[in-house]
């Protein structure tokens, strides 16, 4: 089940969101469960992780932001 749910993970991050986000040029990072994105980008970045999750996964994402210090 946990590699199941890694690879439904990197399908949605890799796949889907940091391949929309090269073709816009928005840089984006990834560490462990977590991306990494300009302030100006977080929205569009947000909004696409849950879109991609509910699309691909069926779940409704609840995601946490946080700012760096």
């Amino acid at each position: 089940f946990a590699l199941q749910l890694q690879k439904e993970e990197a399908k949605v991050v890799v796949g889907s969101v940091l391949s929309y986000c090269k073709l816009q040029e928005i840089p984006l990072l990834t560490v462990h469960d977590s991306v990494i994105c300009r302030a100006s980008d977080e929205k569009k970045v947000y909004g696409l992780l849950v879109t991609e999750l509910n699309t691909n996964v069926g779940v409704v994402a609840s995601l946490r932001v946080s700012k760096a210090a």
